[in-house]
């Protein structure tokens, strides 16, 4: 009897020796796990970068629970046209921004936009520095010419500048417009633009190339580059109109 009690002693005692190891272990591994863990707050949202999957969000912007906006910023940039203007709306309203350097923020789908405000370009830089070193330098604007929706042989040479300008910008952002002359439906001119602004979008995926937006728009016969009446067989209208900033 004497000997089964020392035995269950033994045995209690080796159990309280594995939990008294165990309490060790955990906390040396919250040890280790205190020290890996930065108590960091990089973009100052009040989220800490290690449970922030948002670690650059915008200055001074209202943040979910794993730090990314819970606004949007959308700002107006100058691109070269004469009429630049956008409309940004939501199911509680709209505003049309049409002055470049001026921004509209719109909270959530609850909140209606807000009225466009300006931005200096020291703002700028501080809430979009991911493109802010783009939109300072000249935004470039190329002419392509086509038949049908193949390039000519003068616009495919002109391609390879397109690829360079591109290749020295950091995010940049690409608009691409495709154009018609006048003959034919006008329905169907704005279907050949569109095919002609994608030849162009392939082009440049092909090269791998990267940016940060690209977009493609047709203006079928409309903004004709020569002015000319309906049905008339203008080389100089069938073309794609490229801006990178």
């Amino acid at each position: 009897m004497v000997f089964i009690k020392i035995i269950i002693f033994y045995f209690l005692l080796s159990i309280v020796s594995i939990d008294l190891l165990a309490i060790d272990i955990y906390k040396s591994v919250q040890k280790v796990i205190y020290k890996e863990v930065p108590s960091q707050d990089v973009d100052n949202d009040g989220v800490l970068d290690y449970l922030d999957d948002c670690p650059d969000s915008f200055l001074n912007t209202r943040v979910n629970a794993k730090g990314c906006s819970a606004a949007v910023f959308i700002a107006l940039l100058p691109n070269g046209k004469k009429h630049n203007a956008i409309v940004v709306e939501n199911e509680m309203g709209s505003v049309e921004v049409d002055k470049p350097y001026t921004f509209v923020k719109i909270g959530s789908q609850d909140e209606e936009p807000s009225q466009p405000k300006k931005i200096s370009t020291v703002e700028l830089d501080k809430m979009f520095p991911f493109i802010a070193q783009n939109i300072y330098k000249k935004a470039t604007h190329y002419t392509l010419y086509f038949s049908g929706t193949h390039l000519k042989p003068s616009s495919q040479k002109k391609c390879k500048m397109i690829y360079r300008d591109i290749k020295k910008r950091k995010n940049p952002i690409i608009e691409i417009v495709g154009y018609t002359d006048s003959v034919g439906n006008a329905e169907k001119n704005l279907i050949l633009g569109e095919k002609r602004a994608k030849k162009i979008k392939k082009l440049i995926d092909n090269e791998d190339l990267k940016y940060l937006q690209i977009t493609l728009e047709s203006m079928g016969e409309k903004d004709q580059k020569i002015k000319t009446k309906d049905e008339v067989n203008e080389p100089r209208n069938r073309r794609v109109e490229i801006l990178i900033q």
